[in-house]
């Protein structure tokens, strides 16, 4: 390929095509024929390519041109074969036909056979792509194409799946075309900035910048891709430039330091501790920094550091690089994280009801007011449980310096904390869990933990049905699977997950834990040693609550907006994209979880979070849906996320317009719950595994039935078929 001009094919290799009747490799003896008039098309239609005209004179092109046949691969350029250069934005068919050949007899020589042909159709386009002025932090691209109504591009870290990654991403439609036809600017901006996002100039680094024009069949192959590679210089020693340190942001885990340099273009910094950085001199500084530290490109930057211990210090490197790729000296800062204060609070933590799945603690607080609280609950074999080295102390800590870390908001979200009481569902049987709650005061400080721990009760699985047995082989029998071959997506690198859809028929009087899951899943669990492990596993998965949120649309398929807003200086600010939630109640089917309860069996001793006569996930969904239905909502909403609302009338006008925005879609919502009424149920897997390295699908379905006595089903596996694609 010409990087530089492409003309769709510019160059034609013509392999073996057909195995019969052959005295001669067909890779080695071919007629072409480059008349023109053969050769354009209008659109898809051909106007004047007729292959019974070519038949009907093969013979003459033997006879009347010796060069006609060749005893060598093809190997040349289009437009030298046409005996013109190629019309960008003009069709064109190239074709060949197979000279056979026969050594003895009257007919000896070469022949043709009727109907025995090779056809390409292509369209012509001239496109120009250039890389120059490359310097530390960019590179000039100069672009330009013609014949062709749109292409995809981008400058692209070199990978060796970065045409792989470029092609899924066009061929699944996750990235849209451009249209300006010219460009030359940064190569990082190619063809806009956006289209890079995430892509930061490193120096002494190879990157990719690449070209697709689209085509009419919508089908691409690394052959499409126009690129050219270029690797930024390095920054060498010698410039003058300053960096100055303002005044530091520090807490008990993060150094926030304000770094400038005048007549900078990068920034460099790293956070050393005290030991390391006094391995380096002030020579050697620049060289760490250039290979380990973290780059600005901007005279500015915020050199940021978290996740430290409190009481820690740390040493801060620091330099910039002026517009000629030379770095200055190095600046070195010391600092300290500050000390962890406890309020005088004290929590009190105690377990009211303890069953199988479901759990109830009362939690106090003495010594003053609480303002707030962050708490953690779950097993001895959650992450962050082993991370704190099963100490409640070091839980204590993590919770105080980090409340936000998701694994403390899920079990927040979880297991809610309302009026002093903690509710605990969707837990697994004969489980010990650990609760640990932290109380807040308005100065903003934690309490020392309260803490408590509790063992579920055990399941009863009943008289397990165990597989191959009669009723077993009969409750499998009746599971119906429509697999949806036109959805199956494989994954197109490790870094992304294969998706897989079907719909599911099971018997109506048995309700189903259905799990999208690797039978790895299972074998590598060391918590999952017994069939009944595994019951108790995929049924307490399939039985939790899931709020899915979702972009809304309108008719014509474009992105609904929140309402704009002004906040309490006048200021107006765009609305960002307007999302609701729906609320599953016992798993989320098109994510590859859920029960389908057998008909009228949601209730107790079929339901994981039935507490005093009522479902508290149904409770919960109801509620998250009804409090959308008021004002008030909106207006706590307001306080919580927009800082710039302060005064009253700011914060009713806002959300009354958010009110309206929203009600429509939550005044006729409902829990999701899926009762087996004799149809299918729609299932998805937006995190399947697809196929190994050997083209092996790694993916099951695991369905455990349970019956109106209470008696449980040896999971059974359905395997996901090979339709990836």
């Amino acid at each position: 390929m010409n990087n530089n001009r492409v003309e769709a094919i510019d160059r034609l290799f013509l392999p073996e095509a057909f195995s019969t009747n052959v005295h001669m490799p067909f890779d080695e003896c071919w007629t072409v024929r480059t008349d023109s008039k053969l050769l354009v098309i209008d659109e898809i239609e051909i106007l004047d390519f007729d292959e019974e005209k070519i038949f009907a004179e093969a013979a003459s092109i033997l006879a009347a041109n010796d060069e006609g046949v060749t005893e060598g691969n093809i190997n040349m350029l289009l437009s030298d074969m046409l005996g013109s250069e190629l019309v960008p934005g003009e069709g064109y068919v190239l074709w060949a036909v197979p000279a056979f050949y026969e050594q003895d007899g009257e007919n000896a020589g070469y022949y043709v056979k009727e109907g025995v042909i090779v056809k390409y159709m292509f369209g012509g386009s001239a496109l120009n792509l250039a890389v120059s002025g490359v310097s530390f932090n960019d590179a000039t691209i100069a672009f330009s194409l013609e014949g062709s109504e749109a292409y995809y591009a981008g400058t692209s870290l070199k990978s060796e799946t970065l045409f792989e990654d470029i092609l899924y991403r066009i061929n699944n439609e996750l990235i849209d075309p451009y249209t300006e036809m010219t460009y030359r600017g940064s190569a990082f901006s190619f063809p806009s900035a956006a289209a890079n996002e995430g892509v930061v100039p490193a120096s002494e680094t190879t990157y990719v910048t690449w070209v697709v024009p689209v085509n009419e069949d919508g089908n691409y192959t690394l052959d499409n891709i126009v690129y050219k590679e270029f690797t930024l210089l390095g920054v060498t020693a010698g410039g003058s430039t300053v960096v100055n340190a303002g005044d530091a942001t520090v807490d008990c885990t993060s150094i926030n330091v304000p770094l400038s340099s005048e007549g900078a273009s990068r920034i460099y910094y790293a956070y050393l501790t005290s030991r390391a950085a006094g391995r380096y001199d002030d020579s050697s500084r620049a060289t760490y920094l250039l290979k380990n530290g973290t780059v600005v490109e901007a005279a500015a930057a915020e050199a940021k550091i978290a996740k430290l211990d409190p009481e820690t210090s740390m040493v801060l490197f620091a330099m910039s690089v002026d517009a000629d790729g030379k770095h200055g000296d190095v600046l070195v800062k010391n600092y300290t994280t500050e000390k962890l204060v406890y309020n005088d609070l004290s929590v009190s933590v105690s377990v009211l009801e303890v069953g199988q799945n479901v759990a109830k603690l009362s939690v106090s607080v003495t010594g003053g007011e609480a303002v707030d609280y962050v708490y953690w609950a779950g097993r001895d074999t959650e992450e962050l449980w082993l991370d704190c080295s099963k100490n409640k102390t070091e839980v204590q800590k993590f919770l105080a310096l980090y409340p936000e870390d998701s694994q403390v908001l899920r079990a927040m979200y979880n297991y809610p904390l309302e009026n002093g009481t903690l509710m605990m569902t969707d837990l697994k049987g004969e489980a010990t869990y650990h609760v640990v709650v932290l109380a807040q005061d308005a100065s903003g400080n934690y309490s020392v933990a309260g803490t408590t721990q509790f063992t579920t009760l055990a399941v009863d699985l009943g008289d397990i049905v165990r597989e191959g047995s009669d009723a077993w082989n009969n409750a499998k029998s009746q599971v119906q699977i429509t697999w949806h071959e036109d959805k199956f997506r494989a994954a197109a690198n490790s870094n992304m997950s294969a998706f897989y859809s079907f719909d599911i028929k099971c018997p109506s009087n048995l309700t189903a834990y259905i799990l999208c899951m690797t039978d790895e899943y299972f074998t590598a669990n060391p918590d999952i040693k017994t069939v009944e492990d595994k019951i108790i596993d995929i049924e307490t998965q399939c039985s939790r609550k899931y709020d899915a949120g979702k972009v809304v649309f309108d008719a014509n398929g474009d992105f609904i907006q929140e309402p704009d807003w002004v906040d309490d200086d006048g200021v107006t600010h765009e609305g960002t994209l307007l999302s609701v939630y729906d609320f599953y109640v016992h798993g989320y089917p098109t994510n590859g979880f859920a029960t389908f309860f057998a008909s009228g069996s949601h209730g107790e001793g079929n339901c994981t979070s039935w507490d005093n006569g009522s479902c508290s996930n149904y409770a919960y969904a109801y509620n998250h849906i009804t409090k959308r239905h008021t004002v008030d909502y909106y207006k706590e909403y307001v306080r919580d996320t927009r800082s710039s609302c302060r005064n009253q009338a700011t914060i009713d006008a806002v959300a009354q317009a958010l009110y309206e925005a929203y009600y429509p879609y939550y005044k006729d919502a409902q829990p999701l719950i899926y009762i087996n009424d004799g149809q299918s149920l729609k299932m998805e897997n937006h995190y399947a595994s697809g196929l190994d390295e050997d083209g092996v699908v790694l993916d099951d379905v695991f369905i455990v039935f349970k019956d109106a006595e209470g008696n449980y089903y040896e999971p059974m596996g359905f395997e996901v078929p090979n339709y990836f694609k």
